[in-house]
């Protein structure tokens, strides 16, 4: 077996194999990833090697384990047996291309979002940063902004999906930690505050049962480009009963807004 039986395409990933008959392999030359020699390797004993693996094109290739004591011919190997349990995958860095993959690309600030990313080389990822402002192989960084996301699927090449965090408003680039590495994606993910109505932001603050009173809403965040606004009033004595003012039309900056009260 090769544990782990993935890793980027830069290679140096360090592997664990197990078997039996290692006992007078010669390293690196004799532990082999898809034909290539390994970076370096280590007989621990009969049935366990450590090794680092090469660098190597995106694909799925055989680990290969030749010992020439166990053959009378010294020019010849006796090398294991090719079989799926010695596969070690080639993974190339993950990429997220445009904002369209990231679904949605928008959610608010408190989190709490299903966000699903489509891409490539997304194999085993282990980690999505929001907000980081350095993201390498080297590591990620960028203060207080950073905010890792909540995984919970990670079994596809194509796609993860990960719960967005708490972050300040803003429009983010995301770092994806996967088997082939760690990348930022060009696309953005924008964390939305919520709208906020000051002290004396309602006026009038009376009108008619039968509705029809043209209303103003000073405030912060009153809109934003993701979608229409929405104003609803509530029942005092009802709670569950609501109904929708029409006509609202928030300003540029979304420090304003106005409608007409429902019935």
């Amino acid at each position: 077996s090769v544990v782990p039986n993935a890793g980027p395409v830069a290679g140096s990933t360090h592997v664990v194999i197990t078997g039996q008959g290692f006992t007078g392999v010669v390293c690196p030359s004799g532990v082999t990833f898809g034909g290539v020699p390994a970076l370096a390797c280590n007989v621990v004993n009969d049935t366990t090697i450590d090794a680092t693996s090469p660098p190597h094109a995106v694909g799925t290739v055989d680990v290969i384990v030749n010992n020439p004591s166990l053959n009378e011919n010294p020019a010849s190997l006796d090398a294991s047996p090719a079989v799926a349990q010695d596969h070690f995958t080639y993974v190339g860095p993950p990429t997220v291309p445009t904002a369209s993959d990231l679904n949605p690309d928008f959610g608010p600030t408190a989190g709490g979002t299903t966000l699903v990313i489509t891409g490539t080389g997304l194999t085993d990822t282990t980690g999505v940063v929001f907000g980081a402002t350095t993201c390498t192989n080297a590591g990620v960084t960028g203060g207080a902004a950073v905010a890792p996301g909540k995984i919970t699927d990670n079994t596809s090449d194509t796609t993860v999906t990960v719960v967005t965090p708490p972050h300040a408003a803003g429009a983010v680039p995301l770092c994806i930690t996967s088997a082939g590495g760690t990348a930022q994606t060009t696309a953005l993910f924008t964390f939305v505050p919520p709208p906020s109505i000051s002290a004396t932001g309602l006026n009038p603050t009376a009108g008619p049962t039968a509705g029809g009173t043209p209303f103003t809403i000073t405030g912060t965040a009153l809109g934003d480009a993701f979608g229409p606004t929405v104003v609803t009033f509530e029942d005092n004595d009802n709670p569950a009963t609501t109904a929708e003012a029409t006509n609202v039309v928030v300003n540029g900056a979304g420090t304003s807004l106005t409608g007409v009260t429902p019935p």
